[in-house]
């Protein structure tokens, strides 16, 4: 099933409208991102007081704040019946509903799997998807609609 445009279509019932949020985890999780540049601050001074050099200290706390930039901008979601898109920055993601075959609820979000049977490494393959606690029910109800496996059963 091939659509020029993932945004488009509608849901045949109407408690499973298109579901638009935002998460920005600057506003929702603050804790967790204040831990997150914390160890980034830690590891930089660490590195410059034991090798003596700023230069390299600075660049290590760059390179950690690099890698983890998308924890600083809002990211919006869209649950939609051809699948769900992401987008940040204008730069669309787009994950159909035929690539979902399980799911797992974590504490700040879903984690979505490629395969229906799990093996250790497989949370490296999936999508991290976070939901905020207001929409997580309706989230849930559009897995379960799509008949997406939760791992946790």
């Amino acid at each position: 099933m091939s659509q020029t445009d993932p945004t488009s279509g509608s849901w045949k019932d109407d408690d499973e409208r298109v579901l638009h949020y935002t998460f920005w985890m600057l506003a929702e999780q603050k804790g967790t991102l204040a831990v997150l540049v914390l160890v980034a601050v830690v590891i930089g001074i660490t590195l410059w007081r034991t090798t003596g050099n700023p230069f390299l200290g600075i660049a290590s706390v760059a390179l950690l704040m690099l890698s983890i930039w998308r924890s600083f901008v809002p990211a919006h979601f869209e649950i939609n019946p051809n699948g769900i898109v992401r987008w940040t920055f204008g730069k669309k993601k787009f994950i159909p509903w035929e690539e979902i075959r399980s799911y797992q609820i974590l504490k700040s979000g879903i984690l979505l799997f490629p395969h229906s049977n799990s093996f250790p490494l497989e949370p490296f393959r999936g999508f991290f998807l976070p939901v905020p606690d207001l929409v997580m029910e309706d989230v849930k109800k559009r897995f379960q609609v799509r008949g997406c496996v939760n791992t946790d059963d």
